[in-house]
């Protein structure tokens, strides 16, 4: 089930993109939509420098967090209901981008 839920995310992201560009890193973003939290999971085997930067629909950043762990938990009540992209930046080399909704 946790391999089909992750194949599902992936396609997701890559649907959402709106191409199939390659990444170093699988990102999944859940839960899709979220209310409070959403939980960032990567297959990042170096966390030194790693940082989610989150965008609104007009591109500005609303939020950006530092990484430090394979599955990691980010608190998304400051923002507003509505569509964020993010992207994952290591040593400011983008390795992952994707989208999630807010949803209260």
């Amino acid at each position: 089930l946790t391999d089909y839920i992750e194949a599902v995310l992936k396609r997701e992201t890559e649907v959402v993109s709106g191409s199939r560009e390659k990444f170093a890193a699988t990102i999944n973003v859940y839960p899709n939509p979220a209310s409070s939290f959403i939980q960032v999971q990567t297959n990042l085997s170096d966390f030194s420098n790693a940082s989610i930067c989150v965008f609104n629909l007009q591109g500005q950043i609303v939020m950006t967090q530092t990484l430090s762990l394979n599955r990691q938990s980010i608190d998304v009540k400051v923002l507003q209901k509505g569509t964020y992209f993010n992207k994952i930046r290591k040593d400011a080399q983008l390795v992952g981008k994707g989208r999630f909704m807010v949803n209260r």
